[in-house]
């Protein structure tokens, strides 16, 4: 009797096992962030960039540079750009501002600017007095500038896949690596810092990010780069697992943490309780998925 029970229990087990992993009938879902390791703050990386931030309008003066970054920037100049002017690309020297009145009697800032490639040309900009006032579409060089200064030459570890190569093509790679910063570059508009590294193994890639502590950025410089060997805070981690773990990849018998390292944290999900184990399949966005055994991962699809 009590072997016909085990048996009964077993096959309960694995019929449960099987509906929640088929979605015929699920187990109440739990969110990637129950299995979400909250990073610990950086301060060491946030303060890095935080005084790259851009400068405030009161404290622009004549020939302060900005490097257009999109066409649709003819936009603010109205007629004072010359006809078929594309400035992507252009270099704007500020020239100065004046405050005047609107046909309305507003308040308005007039913005002028320099292009060093139409030299005889004054763009202005209309700026009302309830915006804040920036130049949109470019990336303010002194930004760039600053962060040169404190990057160019030291030596960082990865801490994303992601990166840009060569052609601007958004590829993956190794991760946990340490990289040297080449040279610092403008950027985009929303991330003004382009940084071209060399990694370990002598590849070159490119990351964007912005400046200051950015601490809703999921490119800010502590998101993606760590001024300490991430090695370090994992010395329990043979070196064979953290090798799969630098490369993206999975094995059987990593744990739960050693796999969120090396893949990230998973879309969703799925517990259910066996006779003897507690069975968890975590899947991921891109069809990923791994099945553990109390902690341990027995079985994966990638």
């Amino acid at each position: 009797m009590r072997r016909i029970l085990s048996i009964a229990a077993a096959a309960s087990a694995t019929l449960a096992l099987h509906s929640c992993f088929t979605g015929v009938e699920s187990t109440p879902r739990i969110g990637a962030g129950e299995v979400r390791k909250e990073t610990a703050s950086a301060p060491v990386e946030d303060a890095v960039l935080a005084g790259v931030v851009p400068q405030p309008f009161e404290q622009w003066t004549p020939g302060k540079s900005f490097l257009v970054e999109d066409s649709r920037i003819r936009l603010l100049f109205g007629i004072t750009l010359p006809a078929g002017a594309d400035l992507r690309g252009d270099t704007l020297c500020y020239a100065g501002a004046v405050r005047t009145t609107d046909f309305a009697g507003k308040p308005v800032t007039i913005l002028r600017f320099n292009d060093r490639r139409l030299p005889g040309d004054t763009l202005e900009y209309r700026v009302g007095s309830e915006a804040r006032i920036e130049l949109p579409f470019t990336v303010e060089l002194s930004v760039v500038d600053s962060a040169r200064a404190l990057l160019t030459g030291r030596t960082f570890y990865l801490l994303t896949r992601s990166r840009r190569d060569s052609a601007d093509n958004i590829v993956s790679g190794r991760r946990y690596v340490p990289v040297t910063v080449d040279s610092v570059m403008p950027g985009s508009a929303v991330n003004p810092i382009k940084i071209s590294f060399t990694d370990d193994t002598g590849s070159r890639a490119y990351l964007f990010m912005p400046g200051g502590v950015a601490a809703a950025s999921p490119r800010r410089f502590g998101a993606v780069l760590s001024v300490a060997d991430p090695r370090r805070r994992y010395q329990h981690v043979t070196d064979e697992v953290w090798t799969n773990i630098v490369d993206g990849k999975v094995a059987p018998g990593m744990t739960r943490d050693e796999c969120r390292l090396s893949l990230g944290k998973p879309a969703s999900v799925d517990r259910v309780p066996g006779s003897s184990y507690l069975y968890e399949r975590w899947t991921y966005d891109n069809g990923i998925y791994l099945i553990f055994e109390d902690g341990v991962l027995t079985q994966f699809r990638r």
